[in-house]
């Protein structure tokens, strides 16, 4: 994958809703709750799950985040995308968390900010693209 900069990235940034999800700190998971991502941590670890599995599994749902997948050709070693990112959202005061995988950063922000975030999402690869 050859590098590319962060304008031209920004530029070429799709937004995907990819469903809901819930943040929850357990050690046993059912076998048959599909787990997204965790994260290990000495305080315990962290699971993120479709809110769907968390519903059917009876977990307690209190706050419900919308994953959007950041789909752009990227890498591990890409500069500034996430920062980028969550720089935007944070003027517009819409929280998120980013867990980035090998191909894509993914973004949860809470649910009843999901069209807000999508919204400002285009506009900044709308303005990149002008910048290129």
């Amino acid at each position: 994958m050859s590098p590319i900069n962060l304008d031209q990235m920004l530029a070429r940034l799709d937004a995907k809703i990819q469903g809901e999800y819930i943040y929850l700190v357990s050690s046993r998971i059912p076998k048959d709750v599909h787990v997204f991502a965790t994260v290990a941590e000495d305080e315990g670890t962290t699971c993120v799950i479709a809110r769907e599995d968390a519903e059917a599994a009876g977990y307690q749902i209190t706050d419900i985040y919308t994953r959007i997948t950041l789909r752009v050709e990227s890498s591990p070693q890409a500069v500034g995308l996430t920062s980028a990112v969550a720089q935007a959202l944070s003027a517009r005061s819409i929280p998120c968390n980013v867990i980035a995988g090998f191909y894509h950063d993914h973004i949860f922000v809470p649910k009843r900010m999901t069209d807000d975030a999508i919204e400002l999402l285009r506009d900044l690869s709308k303005q990149a693209q002008g910048w290129l």
